[in-house]
């Protein structure tokens, strides 16, 4: 309350609105980032295009085949083709689309096949891009950024319930003290708001 009995309001409107402010400012860098990150504007690390054509000793089942020479710097890898031997040795072409590779290298198809033998000997033919170098520092800056802001929002959420309580805990008490205020004015019969 100020001098002349009139409840001031003007420190709790403060605080909400810094508060507020924190808000939007949070959400706004994390938006941010989150666009920046995704859009890869530092761009990725230097590749190269690799093309395979008929790469033999492929088995294609449901229980996979590694592609040769695969390792961790390999990505975008994509099957073009897919020829199987059939009971009477002529190759069979399979779909592209009954085959799925992972982000590990691993090729898997849902087709059955004819017989349990026919697709032990498969030629598959796939795409794929080599990272060359590290990162440029700028996409490095960017994750790592990523990474911090998720991991603080993370912490922060876990701590919210009890923000919350105690925020809740001071707007009772405030809300009593506020009543209490009136309630004693007005018994005493002298105050009036205004």
């Amino acid at each position: 309350m100020n001098k002349r009995g009139q409840i001031d309001f003007r420190l709790p409107l403060l605080v909400l609105t810094g508060i507020g402010a924190f808000v939007v400012t949070a959400l706004v860098v994390i938006l941010t980032i989150g666009v920046v990150n995704q859009a890869n504007v530092f761009g990725g690390a230097p590749t190269v295009s690799h093309t395979i054509t008929n790469e033999t000793g492929a088995y294609i089942n449901t229980t996979g085949y590694t592609l040769s020479g695969y390792n961790n710097t390999w990505v975008s890898i994509v099957i073009t083709a897919v020829w199987v031997n059939t009971t009477d040795n002529v190759p069979y072409r399979l779909g592209t689309g009954n085959n799925t590779v992972s982000a590990v290298g691993i090729i898997t198809n849902q087709s059955v096949p004819f017989n349990a033998t026919q697709w032990n000997k498969a030629n598959v033919s796939y795409t794929y891009a080599h990272e060359t170098g590290p990162a440029p520092l700028g996409q490095l800056a960017t994750g790592n950024l990523t990474g911090n802001v998720t991991g603080g929002v993370q912490t922060i959420s876990s701590k919210l319930p009890v923000v919350f309580t105690v925020i809740a805990i001071i707007l009772v008490l405030s809300a009593i003290a506020v009543l209490v205020e009136v309630w004693r004015r007005f018994s005493s019969g002298g105050g009036t708001f205004g």
